[in-house]
């Protein structure tokens, strides 16, 4: 049964939909559900999202994802790892290029920030011992980064390519419950945070490695709310939320 949709996998999609569309009480509740439920929770380590099978694919805070797996005959590449990770030795089309803006978005120490993005000059061991060096120059790749979340390591591309690999597409994961339930609340209320709400953020900070929110960021709804969509970036950058999350905060023709 595993990769099935779940009750809760129901519920979440349900909650991001009716964020975007100003239902906030349906909204929280859904959340509130997949919480309560009991089943899902945040991985210790953020690195193993994508890059354990078995530590980040088929963990508790997976609620819903595409997996993929080696079956040579029928899989013809993926197109996600073809298009966006970098050109050279890895043999991707270097599509997903960050910018230094984003660079700079992360906190001091902030290691999500290693495990997004990916520099000219990255060094990672392959399985017959050799090393993996990452070559971003020689094509229209200015800031010479790519997307980490993107790339997989040598020891999971059987053929050393990016046609038959593992890597797999989270559609949504527990952190991101968690964010909308803060989110959802204080939009609702209208009034600044309540303590769970708080906590809501601060356990993705916390996994991170990260303090607590600043109460500079919690004593009101805009400030509140403003560092709700700074945590998504750190987040969620590259699993497919930005767009959708800066036309709900009304950012996006910014």
């Amino acid at each position: 049964e595993f990769g099935r949709v779940t009750r809760e996998a129901v519920y979440s999609f349900r909650a991001r939909v009716a964020l975007f569309n100003k239902d906030y009480a349906l909204a929280k509740s859904d959340c509130k559900k997949v919480i309560d439920s009991g089943a899902y929770e945040l991985i210790p380590n953020y690195e193993d999202l994508f890059n354990s099978v078995e530590r980040g694919y088929m963990s508790k805070e997976c609620i819903f994802m595409t997996y993929n797996s080696y079956n040579p005959p029928y899989c013809n590449g993926n197109p996600a790892l073809i298009y966006f990770v970098g050109r050279g030795v890895t043999g991707g089309w270097g599509g997903e290029v960050p910018t230094y803006d984003l660079v700079n978005e992360y906190e001091v120490k902030d290691p999500r920030k290693v495990h997004t993005i990916l520099s000219h000059g990255d060094i990672f061991p392959k399985k017959d011992g050799n090393e993996e060096v990452h070559d971003y120059t020689g094509y229209d790749n200015f800031t010479k980064l790519q997307s980490r979340k993107h790339y997989v390591d040598h020891f999971r591309r059987p053929d050393a390519g990016l046609k038959q690999t593992d890597w797999s597409y989270y559609h949504i994961r527990y952190a991101d419950v968690l964010l909308m339930y803060a989110e959802a609340e204080v939009r609702k209320t209208g009034t600044v945070p309540s303590v769970a709400a708080i906590n809501a953020v601060n356990q993705v900070r916390k996994r991170a490695g990260l303090s607590d929110l600043p109460s500079v960021t919690t004593n009101t709804k805009d400030a509140f709310l403003n560092a709700i969509l700074i945590e998504r970036g750190h987040e969620f950058f590259y699993e497919g939320n930005r767009k959708i999350d800066l036309i709900r905060f009304n950012k996006y023709a910014q």
